[in-house]
């Protein structure tokens, strides 16, 4: 996943026509979810983001074995 994914996942969310309840401005929020890997660029625009928030695999399912 790269800089190039998150800019499509900006433009497609910049078409979705919604106001929140409260009236207020709305802030959207970005979450990428990737099991092949994420590109360094990505991680750094991320890293200097509050509103990107980036996932693999070992993020979402704990390591050493079953409960």
């Amino acid at each position: 996943m790269t800089e190039a994914d998150l800019a499509d996942l900006e433009r497609t969310a910049a078409q979705v026509q919604w106001t929140p309840p409260s009236g207020t401005d709305r802030e959207d929020q970005y979450c990428c979810f990737c099991r092949s890997g994420l590109s360094s660029g990505l991680q750094r625009l991320a890293a200097d983001r509050d509103d990107v928030s980036l996932f693999t695999p070992s993020d979402l399912v704990p390591s050493g074995g079953t409960e």
